[in-house]
Order: C-alpha cells, then sequence, then structure tokens
C-alpha cells in the first residue's frame, strides 16, 4: 500500500514520525500528551494524522498477505483474519462476510467467531439475497459500496442479525471479481457513528484482499480436480 505523498524525508514528515515513536513508546502516554501536541501547527498534526493512517493500513494490509502466503488455500483463516482486522481498525462492533451458497448470500466468517459457533445452526439459516430490501444486498445487486447511517430509521429491511444486535449504522462492501460481486464484508459500529472515509477506504482494501484469497483457492481446487479426473482416466 502507497504511503500518502508527504512520505518523502522533509523535516516536518520526518519529525512527525519521530514524535509519534517516542508518543509510543512512552511509559505514561497520558502524560505525555500535553507535550507530543505543544507547539505543533495544524498542518504537523494533519500529517502526523496521515501519516498514522497509512502506517496502520500498511501494517494490516502487510498482515492479511502473510496470512495469505502461509496459507494460500486455507480460505477460511484468511477471511476469520479480515473481519478480525475490520473490527479493530475501523472501530467496528461486528464485521462479517458473506459468500454465494444454495443460490443466495450465507455467513460465511464473523468476528465474532464464539458466538457464531455458539449460533450456527440458526445463522446458517439466515439468507440474504441481491436486492434493494437490505443494506447488503444493495451493496450486491449494484456491485457498489453502500453506508446506511441509521438502517432501522429508513426504507431497509434489517436482516436478522441487524436487528438481534439493535445496529444502526451499517456498511457494505461488496467483494468484486472483474466487477461481479463474489460476496460482501459488512460492519457494524460501536455505539453506531458513521464509519470514516478512511475506515471505508479500508474495508474496500480488505474486500480486494478476500477476493484474492477466495480466487486463488478456486484455481487450486480447479486444478485438483482435473489432477484427480486426469489421474482417474489413466
Amino acid at each position: 500500500v502507497p504511503y500518502p505523498e508527504s512520505r518523502g524525508g522533509n523535516a516536518t514528515t520526518l519529525q512527525c514520525r519521530r514524535r509519534i515513536r517516542q508518543s509510543a513508546t512512552s511509559k505514561d502516554s497520558s502524560a505525555q500528551a500535553p507535550h507530543y501536541a505543544k507547539g505543533w501547527a495544524p498542518s504537523q498534526l494533519l500529517h502526523a494524522s496521515e501519516l498514522h493512517d497509512a502506517l496502520q493500513q500498511q501494517t494490516a494490509t502487510s498482515e492479511v498477505l502473510r496470512v495469505i502466503s502461509r496459507a494460500p488455500f486455507d480460505l477460511q483463516t484468511v477471511l476469520d483474519t479480515l473481519v478480525q482486522l475490520a473490527v479493530r481498525l475501523c472501530e467496528a462492533e461486528i464485521a462479517n462476510i458473506w459468500r454465494p451458497k444454495d443460490g443466495v448470500y450465507r455467513m460465511a466468517a464473523s468476528s465474532r467467531s464464539k458466538e457464531y459457533l455458539e449460533k450456527k445452526e440458526y445463522l446458517e439459516t439466515v439468507a440474504i439475497e441481491p436486492n434493494r430490501r437490505t443494506v447488503t444486498g444493495r451493496a450486491l445487486l449494484d456491485g457498489k459500496t453502500v453506508h446506511v447511517h441509521d438502517v432501522q430509521g429508513s426504507d431497509y429491511n434489517p436482516n436478522a442479525v441487524v436487528v438481534l444486535g439493535g445496529y444502526r449504522t451499517v456498511l457494505s462492501v461488496p467483494l468484486l471479481r472483474q466487477g461481479v460481486p463474489i460476496g460482501a464484508i459488512a460492519l457494524t459500529p460501536v455505539n453506531s457513528p458513521p464509519f470514516t472515509k478512511k475506515q471505508i477506504e479500508l474495508v474496500e482494501t480488505f474486500a480486494d484482499q478476500a477476493v484474492i484469497a477466495i480466487e486463488n483457492t478456486r484455481l487450486f481446487e480447479a486444478e485438483q480436480q482435473r489432477t484427480r479426473e486426469l489421474t482417474e482416466s489413466l
């Protein structure tokens, strides 16, 4: 993931990096907070914030790529990693990935893995179809990111997961392979504030990485099938 244009070696950026490191390694971060901001111009604070966001996104992307490289065909591990990172970095309450199964879309990964396993039998019956009645349904239908600030006060029909959790804000990003949706990742934030532009962009990056993992697995399984067929024909 490329850094912002300010990544070069200018003095302001380097100063931001030094102050960020000093703050991060301080034993008493709360005591250092006033010193951290003292004397900083608004432009310096903006650069520091942008640098922090860029570093955070690069770290998250690197973590996913490491998982993919270690287990390139273990799709479930990759999807589980993605939803956990999405919750942590986007201040979300829950993140789910939906994948096609039996003509509809069903939950394939959840950041609340323990609760998911406890309610697996029920949650596996929850299905989403590409339509305009749900946020994720619309993301799948249009192939575009959908961000609704108050789903329970809108024309949308919240799915069972949203209703059970009492969530209001919902973000859904489609997983696109050559422009065609093959799934979606949906998030709800803590205390239901809208997601920021940076957070939405990060989830879109996660969606792209999920597609890479899904495609790797698809190609591997197709090759395995061809090998089995060839072996059987000999």
